[in-house]
């Protein structure tokens, strides 16, 4: 007798991406939710770290977008000076590179934190696919006394 399959969850629709994002931003926001890392994040207690890494992103492309613009200004005295552009860039890149590792979106950091994507489901499906297979009557063994072997009658 089969036994019925075990339910996989389909993973819940994303939430709805922070408002004034630029296209680019809201893909990527798209894309995060599509992945199984998403499966991993406590929508109730993290959204607001995952709106925020958003933010974060959409404030970096924006910041790239100036600078290459105008990599280098006329300072207050008249020097050439690097645009200041370039300290919202790092800092932004320190916050995304800070909520990669908290959210798990590198290997190392799934590693650490003990995700294993794609895992999970691939043992389920297996799992379902042996035990709804049909019974396979149990077949006698004799034991072959001479070599210490089991082999079938």
């Amino acid at each position: 007798m089969a036994l019925p399959p075990v339910a996989v969850e389909e993973s819940p629709p994303a939430p709805p991406c922070p408002r004034g994002v630029l296209k680019r931003s809201r893909e990527i926001w798209a894309r995060f939710w599509e992945s199984e890392l998403a499966d991993h994040v406590d929508r109730t207690a993290d959204l607001y770290r995952v709106e925020r890494w958003v933010r974060d992103v959409d404030e970096l492309e924006r910041a790239w977008r100036l600078f290459r613009q105008a990599r280098f200004v006329t300072g207050s005295r008249g020097q050439t000076r690097l645009n200041t552009v370039w300290k919202v860039i790092q800092d932004c890149e320190a916050r995304i590179a800070k909520a990669d590792e908290q959210l798990g979106m590198t290997p190392m950091a799934r590693a650490r934190l003990g995700l294993t994507l794609g895992q999970a489901g691939n043992e389920l499906m297996d799992l379902n696919r042996r035990m709804n297979q049909p019974d396979e009557p149990a077949r006698p063994r004799a034991v072959n006394t001479v070599e210490g072997e089991f082999q079938p009658l």
